[in-house]
């Protein structure tokens, strides 16, 4: 028992050592965008992006589509969103919006006339590297189902019936 105290004791920095490099290398994965889409009553799609950066790479200022096949562009404050004549791009207009890393950047969003399967993206980075290359799936944004609504009117009266009950 004491030989297991004494390695334990020893050996414990290092342990440590080894487990915050563990959990460092893990929290550097790429940066990557994702994609949720609603369908619009004209029977187009809309799909709202966002930009998940990471902190093993520098900043973000700017990511795109290759496609143009995108209209209804919308950009966040200090962005813009254009499209040429082969990708979409959001830009950074300066690099106080940059999108810093550990950040995320919401607010990006366009419409298909046709669902799209999949896009293939690019995210321009500062520092090493210079970019990355990706692609995405959209899924369908997330609908409250009715039981929730229910739910949460049931709580609101409750807390105002309580309310009323302590008034009185």
């Amino acid at each position: 028992m004491v030989i297991a105290r004494s390695i334990f004791s020893r050996y414990f920095p290092l342990m440590l050592l080894c487990l915050f490099i563990a959990c460092s290398i893990a929290a550097c994965a790429d940066p990557y965008v994702t994609a949720t889409y609603r369908p619009l009553e004209t029977g187009s799609y809309r799909l709202d992006f966002v930009l998940y950066t990471d902190y093993g790479h520098g900043s973000s200022y700017g990511w795109g589509l290759y496609t143009t096949e995108i209209t209804g562009l919308v950009a966040p404050d200090g962005w813009r969103a254009v499209t040429d004549t082969r990708k979409t791009n959001w830009d950074s207009l300066s690099s106080e919006y940059d999108v810093s890393p550990g950040s995320m950047l919401t607010g990006c969003a366009g419409t298909f006339a046709l669902l799209p399967t999949q896009l293939n993206y690019f995210i321009r980075l500062t520092g090493a590297g210079g970019g990355i290359d990706g692609t995405l799936t959209p899924t369908p944004a997330p609908v409250p189902e009715p039981s929730s609504i229910l739910a949460l009117f049931g709580g609101l009266a409750g807390i105002g019936g309580l309310a009323l009950r302590r008034r009185k």
